[in-house]
């Protein structure tokens, strides 16, 4: 009997993944250069001191005609340094904006109050959301917005996590596959999860739902965004993954470095940052 209830589930996670896996290959259309939309890239911070000179680094290096890029920092009542760091470092960067959200300013709170904020004082036809503890690769945007058909109204990206040693070069691999899940089905239509610190949406579409202040309070913002979207059955919503196998070499590679590294005596405490493979 256990062996017949070993099977079923056996071959129910085999046939999982296969149609998870069919998804992650559909491949989509993109335009031309000359045809990419507007953008504007938000980040919300609260207390980020630590990493939001390394955000706004990598973001000041996104290459996208500076005519159609808007990029809007919101400092979230932060009480550390944050507010002078994004203060100091978009000086005399145009493309740059900084928000600061007062205690009277709406009734939502925490990251949705202050994308909601941005996303009011935004001027891009598309908006892209990430987080101050992310890096972002130059071609990032281009990617996400290369998939922009009149048609589509989320693109959906994918977030590596650096590994430091062998248990967090793991846990990467264990996001790979979470990452697996949320392609796989939200390409075959049937979304269930997804990354909500590099995802993008068309503004259009964030109105058209009511944007947040509309939508049912959520721990998961970002997905209940992506269903209220879904639900409107008038926008195609993607998540475009072409290099799956370069990934996991590279994470491989990873975890064997750290452990030939712990196995010398050498410090394991070692970050790799993975190139942008979208």
């Amino acid at each position: 009997m256990f062996e017949i209830i070993f099977l079923f589930f056996l071959c129910g996670y085999f046939i999982q993944s296969v149609i998870f896996i069919i998804g992650v290959k559909k491949r989509f259309p993109k335009i031309k250069a000359e045809e990419f939309p507007s953008v504007t890239v938000i980040v919300a911070a609260r207390n980020e001191a630590k990493n939001i000179l390394d955000c706004l680094q990598s973001l000041d290096k996104v290459q996208y005609p500076d005519d159609k890029l808007q990029i809007i920092i919101v400092d979230d009542h932060s009480n550390d340094s944050t507010g002078s760091i994004i203060d100091n470092f978009i000086s005399n960067k145009t493309k740059f904006q900084k928000l600061s959200i007062s205690n009277e300013e709406g009734k939502l709170r925490g990251k949705p109050g202050a994308v909601d904020l941005a996303i009011k004082k935004a001027v891009g036809e598309i908006i892209i959301t990430t987080d101050a503890d992310c890096e972002v690769k130059p071609g990032w945007v281009k990617t996400i917005a290369s998939y922009y058909k009149d048609d589509v109204g989320i693109v959906n990206g994918f977030t590596t996590q650096s590994a430091k040693n062998i248990f967090s070069g793991m846990q990467a691999i264990d996001f790979i596959y979470l990452l697996t899940v949320a392609a796989g089905t939200i390409n075959i239509g049937k979304p269930i999860s997804c990354i909500g610190n590099n995802m993008s949406f068309r503004k259009k579409a964030y109105d058209e739902v009511g944007g947040y202040e509309k939508i049912p309070f959520s721990v998961t913002e970002d997905f209940r965004l992506l269903m209220e979207i879904h639900k409107l059955n008038k926008f195609k919503i993607i998540f475009p993954w072409r290099k799956m196998h370069s990934l996991l070499q590279k994470l491989v590679k990873i975890i064997l470095n750290c452990s030939i590294k712990r196995n010398a005596g050498l410090s394991a405490d070692w970050m790799h940052h993975l190139e942008d493979i979208s």
